[in-house]
């Protein structure tokens, strides 16, 4: 990249590494990348949501979907209209909301402890083996 300033993308690299099959093995790649990670992260917010409420169903009509697809619909919905932003200094305000809404949550659930006298017990298993794969998956991807 250093040898000649019109070098600014991987495929563009790997053109000059290794000619126009280099270019089109890195584009595959990195556009295989881009589309699995966002399918992937539209499956595991649909599973996610739909542990949250395992009862929800849409119901068009005739057409019955389980919660699951209703859920992957529902977050495809709402982040589709992110990709039609033209600066993406805007997601910088995005993260800050998420972060100042973490924030608000963790507060309010130290401040219902500790006004309404909310005490742990301690009963209960510490650790839930049988939970830990779907964790593990949601920390890997975030």
């Amino acid at each position: 990249m250093d040898s000649n300033t019109l070098i600014t993308t991987y495929p563009n690299i790997a053109a000059t590494a290794f000619g126009r099959k280099g270019r089109i093995t890195a584009s595959i790649i990195i556009y295989s990348e881009l589309y699995l990670v966002a399918t992937g992260f539209l499956i595991r917010e649909g599973d996610n949501l739909h542990k949250l409420f395992p009862n929800f169903a849409l119901k068009l009509g005739n057409l019955t979907m389980d919660g699951t697809h209703s859920f992957v619909i529902f977050v495809g919905a709402m982040i589709f209209p992110l990709i039609l932003l033209s600066d993406l200094g805007i997601f910088s305000y995005i993260s800050f909301g998420g972060v100042i809404s973490s924030i608000n949550i963790v507060a309010a659930i130290f401040c219902v402890t500790i006004t309404k006298g909310i005490e742990f017990h301690g009963k209960g298993i510490l650790v839930n083996f049988k939970g830990l794969p779907t964790t593990l998956s949601l920390y890997t991807f975030s």
